[in-house]
């Protein structure tokens, strides 16, 4: 059981690094012209 919290755990700041990287790609993309 804990080793499937901490996998769940993993894979939200996974999920979440993700969505940030995406985010500063697409700023990225769209700040340049």
């Amino acid at each position: 059981m804990v080793l499937w919290q901490s996998d769940l755990r993993i894979s939200w700041r996974s999920q979440w690094f993700s969505l940030l990287l995406h985010g500063v790609v697409a700023a990225i993309v769209l700040l340049m012209p």
